[in-house]
Order: structure tokens, then sequence, then C-alpha cells
């Protein structure tokens, strides 16, 4: 019963993401065919009314105020996994024609590169990778030197396992021909009286008790 409730669960199709739904104010006008008016037209214009401001996303003017510069792209060191198409598959990085469309208003698209896969030499800020003054990305948090990182291929994680084999193996055939036994630090040791078992406490009367004869280092 648990999963037949589960598979009919699963079979129902989920509606599209659409980024411009409408609200449900819009919804109801479109059913009446009519847009809703308030029954005062002066309520706005009350004096304690304080209309609300305007998000400003952009820089306010077409050229970019000084200090701020573009970034260059730059991904110095290779990686196995790059960004897709220029740009990770969200909605924040997706190109949209006008500010309205878009989640990040007017502020400009910069081009998303991981900071970790930047030359650090060539530039101003060496642990962060930027310049002076350069723009940011708008989900820098994600790609600056203290994100996530750069994605990995599964490749990877196995060559750097095989590489620690390899070494282990390499180790393990140098230790083998050297043979350690040959090369042993210490002089080999003989103790009288066969191990000194007696003083040791081994019977006297029998010569086969060895238990706690001392250990013999020798070839």
């Amino acid at each position: 019963m648990f999963l037949r409730r589960l598979t009919k669960v699963r079979s129902y199709s989920k509606a599209p993401f659409d980024p411009l739904q409408k609200v449900g104010v819009e919804l109801w006008e479109e059913s009446l065919g009519a847009k809703i008016e308030p029954k005062d037209p002066k309520m706005f214009e009350h004096p304690l009314y304080t209309p609300p401001t305007e998000a400003v996303t952009g820089f306010g003017t077409k050229e970019l105020p000084k200090p701020l510069v573009w970034p260059e792209y730059d991904q110095f060191k290779k990686n196995d996994v790059q960004f897709p198409d220029g740009g990770p598959s969200t909605v924040s990085a997706r190109r949209f024609d006008n500010d309205e469309e878009s989640p990040i208003g007017g502020y400009p698209r910069i081009e998303p590169q991981y900071a970790v896969l930047r030359n650090p030499y060539t530039y101003w800020d060496q642990q962060g990778r930027r310049n002076y003054g350069e723009v940011l990305y708008d989900h820098d948090n994600f790609t600056d030197a203290w994100g996530i990182g750069a994605e990995q291929n599964a490749k990877f994680a196995f060559k750097s396992m095989g590489r620690v084999a390899l070494y282990l193996a390499a180790l393990t055939a140098l230790i083998a021909l050297w043979d350690p036994s040959k090369h042993a630090p210490w002089a080999p040791r003989e103790y009288p009286h066969d191990g000194l078992r007696v003083a040791l406490g081994g019977d006297p009367a029998d010569a086969s008790d060895t238990v706690h004869a001392a250990h013999k280092y020798s070839d």
C-alpha cells in the first residue's frame, strides 16, 4: 500500500519553474478581466504616505566609475571541469533581455571564473586573485578564494589514489631490494649457557626449557 501511494505521488508532473510567475493580485485581475482600483484614489496622496524607494542595483552611469575596473578572464590553472557554456546552470547566471527579468537587476553581468584557477602572481591581491577596484561577480562567495572551489571530475580522485599506490609500491620494492636484514643497525650477539636459560629462570634439569632464554639476534 505504501509503495502504491509512493508511486502515485511520483507520477504527478511538476510544473516548470517560471521566474516571472504572476502574483495572486495579478491572477485575480486576469480572472475579473479588469484592474483592481483602490476605493479612495487619493489614499496614496496622504501626507503620511511614503512611497517605496526604487532599488538601484547598477552603477547609475554607463561608464564605469573610477577606481572600478572590469575583471579580465583568466583561468591560468587548467581544471578537469570548467563552467559549461560560460556559466553555471543557475537562474542567477542566465542572460536576460532586460533588468526587470533579471534577478540581479541592473548589476553588470560578470563572466564567472574561479579565483583558485587564476594566476596569483599577476594580481594586486595575490591571495584573492583580484586587482584593485575589480568589479565582483554577483555570486563571488562561490567563486572567490574562500569559496567551494572548482568542481573536480571523478577521474581526478582515481588518479590521485593511483599515484599514492604507485609510490607505495615503488617504496616497498626498494626496501625489498635493499634487504634490511643485511643492514641491521646492531651487531649479532650471542649469550653463554644456552642464552642464560638457567639464570633467567629455566629448569636446570630440562635442556628443552628455553622459554626464558635470551633471544639471539643474528643473521
